[in-house]
């Protein structure tokens, strides 16, 4: 077997700490650690803790990438709040507040352009609003009304940008009944696109725009016991079926693109779930778990390499990176 020193040109170096961007295949011997450690190429993502939030809220909404989220409305720990909050990747601040407070919103785009439709206005009835608002980083605006007053966990059915998005099906009033809608927005108004192929609640969605989208997961009856296995694509006009997830979840969130996908969190109709799921165009494939079992959370969508998880009372929130360059123990001495 070849010697590094062949190989590479020069010994192992010795170094008091590790190198700031060491690239992958970079091996060093770390003085202060005794240590022998390298640069490899892992094939999962990681979950890692980051700033709370400084109101922790259940059934929030979340929109945006890691370094520019945002999350907005709750129920608990009480209803119809108008609360929003900004993510830097690390920090949470307080943003503008929505002019109607709400929860399990519809969200989608990004941080300086954003939407949030429909919603839970519990206690009031009809439970199911359908006002909805956009968001410019620091204020709120009406925009013309959904179609429909669904709701949904966490933002989890809609996907998109500010001119082109999607909602797929939720619960409308009363509670327990749920639509097979799917609502097309292009940046004035909300009108009906190709109905999903079952009534549901809950899906993961996630997509680049309204006309590319893929919807995993949810379930088919209120209260969420009768889970929905499978998956869908949507080109715009048609919903067709694809491969299946490797675990059935609700209330779960999605994110990322047609080719480059997340979902995570939700429940199995019985508990929260810490499952992390990638999508690579074709398979879903299980990922690194995350450190907290959520359902009805906040979660960025924009990105299927880059996102976060924020939710309960506690406001806790991770991040997730995907897989990509990191920093091994070879051995120890």
């Amino acid at each position: 077997m070849a010697d590094y020193i062949n190989i590479n040109g020069n010994n192992i170096p010795i170094r008091a700490s590790d190198p700031t961007n060491p690239i992958v295949g970079e091996i060093w011997y770390n003085s202060t650690t005794n240590l022998l450690k390298g640069q490899a190429l892992s094939t999962s993502g990681t979950w890692s803790t980051s700033g709370t939030m400084n109101t922790g809220r259940g059934q929030a909404s979340g929109l945006g990438t890691l370094t520019a989220g945002l999350a907005a409305g709750t129920q608990s720990p009480t209803p119809n709040q108008v609360l929003t909050e900004e993510y830097d990747g690390s920090t949470w601040s307080v943003g503008g507040n929505l002019n109607d407070g709400r929860a399990d919103l519809n969200t989608f785009g990004v941080q300086t352009a954003g939407i949030a439709a429909a919603g839970d206005d519990f206690p009031n009835s009809p439970r199911g609003t359908t006002a909805a608002e956009e968001y410019n980083g620091s204020t709120w605006t009406s925009i013309n009304p959904t179609i429909g007053g669904s709701y949904e966990g966490g933002g989890g059915a809609a996907t998109g940008t500010q001119t082109s998005a999607l909602i797929v099906g939720g619960r409308t009033s009363p509670a327990t009944s749920l639509t097979n809608v799917t609502q097309e927005y292009d940046g004035t108004s909300f009108s009906s696109g190709t109905n999903y192929p079952s009534v549901v609640q809950g899906s993961s969605v996630f997509g680049a725009t309204g006309t590319t989208a893929i919807s995993a997961g949810g379930d088919s009856t209120n209260p969420g016991t009768t889970l929905i296995t499978s998956a869908f694509s949507y080109d715009g006009s048609t919903w067709a079926s694809i491969n299946s997830p490797t675990g059935a979840t609700t209330q779960g969130v999605g994110s990322g693109t047609n080719t480059v996908g997340l979902i995570f969190g939700g429940t199995n109709g019985i508990s929260a779930q810490t499952q992390t799921e990638t999508f690579d165009g074709t398979c879903f494939a299980a990922d690194t778990n995350m450190a907290n079992a959520r359902q009805f959370f906040a979660g960025g969508k924009v990105s299927g390499t880059s996102t976060f998880a924020a939710s309960g009372p506690p406001g806790a929130t991770e991040n997730y990176a995907g897989a990509g360059p990191e920093t091994v123990t070879i051995s120890s001495s």
